[in-house]
């Protein structure tokens, strides 16, 4: 089933990763690279599909378990404002600033 857009995504090949720039450092150390790298991909033009009899098992990760539970918040909200400030555009950009802004008033 082909959607516009997906939330997760796994690249198959090598070569595609390499196309799109890998994933994105400014992502790291955790959280948010693999949406920016989805974002990327569907604006590129790449078709994602859906398949629900797909299996992804994502063992945790070692570098999430040896930081504390405030440190790893802080940095998931770090990497969502980076997020939508890479992908908003326009208005939409706008209009999150000002809500974020409205958010610590």
């Amino acid at each position: 089933m082909y959607i516009p857009f997906l939330f997760r995504v796994r690249i198959c090949s090598q070569k595609k990763l390499v196309e799109l720039g890998g994933f994105n450092e400014l992502f790291s150390p955790y959280y948010g690279e693999d949406l920016d790298l989805g974002i990327t991909a569907w604006r590129a033009g790449y078709k994602i599909y859906y398949e629900p009899q797909a299996i992804c098992r994502h063992q945790t990760s070692s570098t999430i378990k040896k930081e504390s539970p405030a440190k790893v918040q802080i940095i998931a909200k770090c990497n969502k404002f980076i997020l939508h400030y890479l992908h908003f555009e326009g208005i939409s950009l706008w209009v999150y600033f000002l809500k974020l802004i409205s958010y610590f008033l």
